[in-house]
């Protein structure tokens, strides 16, 4: 019969079973009936044991701790704070008190006063991995996304095997940005080192919905696979793979189960025959081992099962349940440990290139001379939607630069619109408490995305296929940097038709609204959704 708990998992107790140790057998089994109440709900009921326990052990720092967590559980912030501030006087202190303290301060409101009592568990405990996601999550509810990122990769790094929340949190922000390919690697990661979590189950679904929602139709006969743009060979190795495997039946989408699992496959060997080294990113070595040891389908079947492949699932466990279970048998000899110094370094390039030389847009002053910059024009549009921080010099200039160019290169002929109204400000986003200025990132952005678009596709003037393109491109950019720009109801609702697999009806539509639009002279005009 198939082990329907799939992977087991070791817990590491030692330590606690120590300090458990020290306490009298009948004090230690009142304190696992406090934690047991604890678990299943009943607060008040523990909080009575461990009043009684810490008068009787006030030195005993696990009691300390259970006593002070209890009254978080119970939504007593007030009361959990000042136990866990009273705790850091000790010398026994663990790192769990600073993030529980922390907590219990966020969930009052204030705010700084978390981040201080983070930094003070950082300081103390410096090889933490608990606090640095908590910083992580405090970033990210400030809107600091890049930042919120960098705090959850020195989490990874800190414990790389024991991260899950850190891995949890990271993949869902890169699976919402430019960097989609990056969030399923750490997706996949969270599935591996916590198999059995609900969080980790969850995962898998995210992870089929991203297969799904990064393919949309390019037209009658092709598909279009919408990763991170860049030179990333997995990447690549991915969007060849998943176009191969996607069919078009009666203009909808197929995708299943088996063609994403084809399509990794593919993109494992993409990625192998153009340059990958052992030990580069170990989740790379793990899934050359599963597929020499003959278990690719059972592990993917494993980690992408979800509601929405359940059929599928159960289909292919009808026929193969002893391979499943053989799978099963080889990981738990063979587990995953991950190493992710190489991919947290790539995370960090990819997230901030290095500022580019942008020459001055005086020198742009007739036709011959914009000619001559085409090569920077594009290495400026793909400077500025690669870099997160709009307030760089170097980024300001970057847009000045393409929108000079535009307005005079004979080389290429922009139709350069936006969809959201008319916009009479700097495009730079200095103001932004301005909307208009936040409208001019946008603008920017759908300018350079026009711009990498005209060249990727060897064209010189615009078409309507460019324009849907160059769009969802911008939309891409916006979806990874929301804290750069305001939300207002235009935005939404082309997200929202993004959501709907409807932006390319919107966009043939203004399209075609465009006055010079056959012609695809260079203006700079309006549309609306």
């Amino acid at each position: 019969m198939m082990r329907r708990g799939f992977i087991t998992m070791v817990v590491l107790l030692a330590s606690w079973c120590a300090a458990m140790a020290q306490l009298s057998s009948t004090d230690r089994q009142q304190l696992e009936y406090a934690m047991f109440f604890m678990d299943n709900g009943m607060i008040d009921k523990a909080i009575e044991i461990l009043e009684d326990l810490t008068k009787k052990n006030p030195n005993d720092m696990d009691v300390a701790y259970e006593h002070a967590y209890a009254y978080y559980l119970n939504q007593d912030y007030e009361r959990a704070a000042k136990l866990f501030a009273e705790m850091e006087k000790r010398p026994d202190i663990n790192e769990q008190s600073y993030q529980m303290h922390g907590n219990a301060l966020d969930m009052l409101g204030k705010r700084k006063e978390a981040i201080k009592t983070y930094e003070k568990g950082i300081k103390r405990f410096p090889n933490s991995y608990l606090l640095p996601l908590e910083m992580g999550v405090i970033s990210f509810g400030q809107g600091d996304y890049m930042k919120a990122l960098e705090w959850y990769e020195k989490s990874i790094e800190a414990a790389p095997n024991r991260a899950a929340g850190a891995y949890a949190r990271a993949a869902e922000l890169l699976l919402g940005s430019n960097m989609k390919e990056w969030g399923l690697f750490y997706g996949e990661v969270l599935r591996l080192i916590e198999p059995n979590s609900k969080r980790s189950k969850a995962m898998g679904q995210r992870l089929y919905d991203a297969y799904r929602s990064y393919i949309s139709i390019k037209n009658d006969s092709a598909v279009q696979v919408n990763l991170i743009y860049g030179n990333n060979i997995y990447d690549l190795g991915h969007a060849m793979a998943l176009a191969a495997d996607t069919k078009i039946q009666n203009g909808k989408l197929s995708v299943t189960l088996a063609g994403i699992i084809n399509a990794r496959k593919s993109a494992l060997a993409i990625y192998e025959e153009r340059g990958h080294e052992a030990g580069e990113v170990s989740l790379l070595d793990f899934q050359r081992q599963v597929l020499n040891a003959g278990h690719w389908d059972a592990y993917n079947v494993w980690l992408l099962s979800c509601d929405s492949v359940s059929e599928e699932t159960a289909q292919w466990l009808s026929v193969n349940e002893d391979r499943m279970d053989d799978f099963i048998d080889w990981y738990n000899d063979h587990q995953f440990t991950s190493s992710t110094q190489a991919l947290t370094h790539r995370l960090l390039s990819m997230r901030q290139p290095a500022p580019i030389d942008v020459p001055d847009s005086k020198a742009l002053e007739n036709e011959d001379s914009c000619k001559q910059y085409d090569s920077k024009a594009l290495e400026c549009a793909r400077y500025w939607l690669q870099s997160p921080n709009s307030r760089r010099k170097s980024k300001t200039d970057a847009a000045k630069f393409m929108l000079k160019w535009a307005g005079h290169s004979p080389t290429h002929q922009l139709q350069i619109t936006q969809l959201m109204g008319d916009i009479s400000s700097s495009p730079s986003g200095e103001d932004n408490g301005d909307d208009k200025a936040e409208m001019g990132q946008f603008f920017v952005a759908c300018l350079a995305a026009e711009i990498i678009e005209l060249f990727e596709a060897g064209k010189t003037t615009m078409d309507a296929d460019l324009y849907y393109r160059a769009i969802s491109r911008a939309l891409d950019y916006y979806e990874a940097n929301p804290g750069m720009m305001n939300m207002n109801e235009s935005l939404r609702k082309c997200l929202d038709a993004r959501s709907q697999d409807t932006l390319r009806t919107l966009t043939n539509e203004d399209w075609n609204m465009l006055p010079n639009a056959s012609a695809a002279q260079t203006s700079a005009t309006s549309g609306s959704n």
